[in-house]
C-alpha cells in the first residue's frame, strides 16, 4: 500500500501528543496512556466504502471518471486504535486515503487535529486552508507535495472521540474540487456518526 504524503511527514508534530498514523517515522509515543483506546478494536465498519464514493464527470480536468476501488482496510495504523483504507481510481491516477483514529474522548481528538494541522505545512507545500463543514472542526488544505509531483488534497475533521484525515492525490496542478473533498467527508463523517458508539 503506498504512504500518502500526509502519514508520511506532516503527522510527525501529532507524536508529540501521541498520536500518529501509519507511515510516519516513529513508533514511541510521549502521551498519557489515556490518550488512546483501545488498539486492538477493530474500526473497520466505521469506512466508507468505495461505492460512496461519487465522482463528478469533471472531478480531475486531466483524467476521466473512472469509479474507485478499495484495499484491505489496516487496522491500528502505527498501533493507535483506528483504521485507515486506499481508495484508488480504476486507471491508477487519483487516490483517496481515508485514516480514523479513535481516541478516549473529543478533547484527545481535537489535540490530535490541532497537531496535524500545526505540521500540514511538511507535507503540502504552500497548503491554503479552507473551513469545510465537515463533522466538527472542519478544514480542508490544498496545495501540491513537496516535490510538486502531484496535488494533494487534506480534509480534517473530528467527530466525537474520532480524529478523521482525508487525503486526496491526483496529477499535478489538477486539486480535487472542494465540494468533492466535502461529499465523501460528509459521508465518512456519517458512517462514524452511525457506528462509534461513545
Amino acid at each position: 500500500m503506498k504512504i500518502p504524503v500526509l502519514r508520511a511527514a506532516a503527522l510527525a508534530t501529532a507524536f508529540a501528543v501521541g498520536i500518529g498514523l501509519a507511515g510516519c517515522g516513529s513508533d514511541k509515543s510521549t502521551a498519557p496512556p489515556s490518550s488512546t483506546a483501545n488498539p486492538s478494536a477493530d474500526y473497520g465498519a466505521l469506512l466508507i466504502k468505495a461505492s460512496d464514493i461519487t465522482q463528478p464527470a469533471d472531478l480531475f480536468t486531466n483524467a476521466p471518471p473512472t469509479g474507485f476501488t478499495a484495499g484491505a482496510p489496516e487496522t491500528s495504523p502505527n498501533g493507535k486504535p483506528g483504521v485507515l483504507d486506499v481508495f484508488k481510481s480504476q486507471d491508477g491516477s487519483r487516490q483517496i486515503s481515508d485514516t480514523i483514529l479513535v481516541l478516549t474522548d473529543e478533547a484527545a481528538a481535537k489535540s490530535a487535529l490541532d497537531a496535524a494541522v500545526a505540521g500540514i505545512g511538511r507535507s503540502v507545500s504552500i497548503p491554503t486552508p479552507q473551513s469545510l463543514s465537515v463533522g466538527a472542526n472542519g478544514t480542508l488544505f490544498s496545495g501540491s507535495s513537496p516535490d510538486q509531483s502531484k496535488s494533494v488534497t487534506v480534509l480534517m475533521f473530528t467527530q466525537g472521540r474520532a480524529f478523521i484525515t482525508v487525503e486526496f492525490d491526483g496529477a499535478p496542478n489538477d486539486p480535487v474540487d472542494a465540494d468533492f473533498a466535502n461529499d465523501v467527508g460528509k459521508k465518512q463523517d456519517a458512517a462514524i456518526k452511525a457506528g462509534l458508539s461513545r
